[in-house]
């Protein structure tokens, strides 16, 4: 029996001999790449490419002129108004100011909308009262939209307080952080309970206030404890800026479902109601004084 040690023929010389004669040669290559034939093969593959469309260029100079026209000539002056200034210097060391912010915001919008339906072109004698009752209407959304996003914001605040606890206890590798946040601020509150039945009728509302304590706010709490403590200034400046954070995130998910989502499905129609109602009154007590005074013409005839 014969055993060979080398069964194919992929590395021998014959067969990589054959393999280089079956290549294309370098001129065949080059016979198969396109060339381009100067300056006028050149202007044919670039007349392929799709000019860019100045539509969106346009709409997006348009919007820009569009703000810096609201901004200049309505929030600018908005802004700096006195009944501004009093409010910044009065609520600027209020921890509802990003409540105010936000309220502010949408008061310059409802603000807008209503100066442009007040302005509206008057085609007919009853577009009048449409355009009274349309601002009405904007301005109550507004009004019932702001007052509820408030209440809904200072309800919820307990509970979300005890929620930023337990991410901060997470964050800490503190399991009893939570648990004594939640006890430290029931004592305050029964304290405050028990100060306010004893000195009822006994001292001012003003000066009843002095005597009540405040309840700790999360981010106080926290820098009591061992764990935050021995924390790096870093991670220290991280964590207190995520737990400020987490009292901005349920603002804005509370303002920002009153607004959009509250407000075109409960508070629309109620404030469309209201505005009916009153303008309704308002029609029939101008028709009672003009019967009135019809009559009073009448007996002095």
């Amino acid at each position: 029996m014969n055993i060979t040690l080398n069964t194919n023929k992929f590395n021998t010389y014959s067969n990589n001999s054959n393999k280089r004669q079956q290549i294309p040669t370098f001129p065949n290559y080059r016979e198969q790449i396109p060339t381009f034939g100067g300056l006028g093969n050149m202007a044919n593959v670039t007349g392929t490419i799709p000019k860019k469309s100045g539509l969106f260029k346009n709409i997006k100079k348009g919007y820009n002129k569009g703000i810096d026209f609201i901004a200049k000539y309505f929030t600018a002056p908005l802004v700096d108004s006195k009944p501004i200034n009093l409010m910044a210097e009065k609520f600027k060391n209020s921890k509802y100011l990003f409540n105010h912010l936000l309220a502010v915001g949408s008061a310059i919008t409802s603000g807008m909308y209503m100066y442009k339906t007040l302005k509206m072109p008057e085609k007919k004698p009853e577009d009048r009262d449409r355009k009274k009752t349309l601002a009405l209407n904007q301005f109550l959304t507004f009004a019932l939209s702001t007052a509820g996003a408030y209440l809904i914001d200072s309800k919820l605040g307990n509970w979300w307080d005890r929620q930023t606890a337990k991410f901060a206890g997470l964050r800490l590798n503190d399991e009893n952080l939570a648990k004594e946040f939640v006890e430290t601020n029931e004592a305050i509150r029964a304290n405050n309970k028990l100060t306010i039945e004893t000195n009822k009728g006994k001292v001012s509302k003003k000066d009843l206030k002095l005597l009540l304590d405040d309840t700790e706010p999360v981010k106080e709490f926290v820098k009591t404890r061992n764990n935050f403590k021995s924390m790096l200034p870093k991670q220290k400046r991280a964590l207190l800026n995520q737990i400020e954070g987490m009292g901005l995130l349920k603002t804005m998910i509370v303002f920002g479902a009153v607004y959009r989502y509250f407000v075109p499905v409960l508070v629309t129609p109620i404030a469309n109601k209201i505005g009916e109602k009153y303008l309704n009154r308002k029609k029939e007590a101008n028709a009672a004084q003009i019967q009135q005074n019809q009559q009073q013409t009448q007996k002095a005839a």
